[in-house]
């Protein structure tokens, strides 16, 4: 070992561990560069691309597909729309069961002023019409939630053609979702684009009447 390399090492050993890192991860990042150069019988390494250069390229375009939903001004009229219409259904609820415990305080009362024969008929009655409710209730929870599904279907397709336009204007020849994405070095992301697409389509949040159309609430089952 020469002096320098010696004396290197030694102040090398000295340095704070987080910039002996820095370093290391600065020499090693040099190195294969470097080391093609020297196989190439090149001298010069070659510059760095730049990160216009890169996204230009980049064939590779990531995209939070979640976001196009949460942060366009259709999506959010949407969500708003669903959002109504879950709470309607909620005060509907909360009116029927306060007249059902309303009725059943009264039966109450009854029960000791009535024979047992027409309480029991009254009864019976006030059981079947509670389980009737119920079923109705049920099958418009249940008719909303598949609402919501397709609504949130029909909002991804016509955000398809959008999303394959932006990454067609920035030479993509593919979208994944980021959350799947080990590491990006650089800005592939067309999320915010694609928002802005969408934006300038559907503008001002107005709701077109595909969406309107979906699973009316007053659906009922056979």
């Amino acid at each position: 070992m020469t002096a320098a390399q010696n004396t290197m090492g030694r102040g090398f050993a000295l340095l704070p561990v987080g910039l002996k890192a820095l370093i290391c991860l600065s020499l090693f990042s040099a190195m294969p560069t470097a080391l093609r150069a020297q196989q190439n019988g090149e001298t010069d390494v070659p510059p760095e691309v730049s990160v216009e250069e890169f996204q230009a390229f980049s064939t590779l375009l990531t995209i939070e597909r979640d976001q196009l939903y949460r942060r366009s001004q259709l999506g959010i009229a949407l969500e708003a729309m669903l959002t109504g219409e879950r709470d309607a259904l909620q005060t509907e609820n909360q009116q029927i069961f306060d007249a059902l415990t309303a009725e059943e305080n009264e039966l109450v009362t009854l029960r000791g002023q009535t024979e047992a024969e027409s309480f029991s008929v009254l009864a019976s009655a006030f059981d079947e019409k509670v389980q009737r409710i119920r079923q109705e209730q049920d099958l418009k929870l249940r008719t909303l939630v598949r609402r919501r599904e397709e609504i949130l279907n029909r909002f991804v397709t016509i955000s398809l053609p959008l999303v394959a336009q932006v990454a067609r204007d920035r030479g993509g020849l593919a979208v994944i979702e980021r959350s799947q994405v080990f590491l990006v070095v650089q800005d592939i992301d067309i999320t915010t684009d694609a928002i802005a697409l969408i934006d300038q389509v559907y503008s001002g949040g107005n709701i077109p009447n595909m969406f309107l159309q979906v699973i009316p609430l007053e659906t009922t089952e056979n």
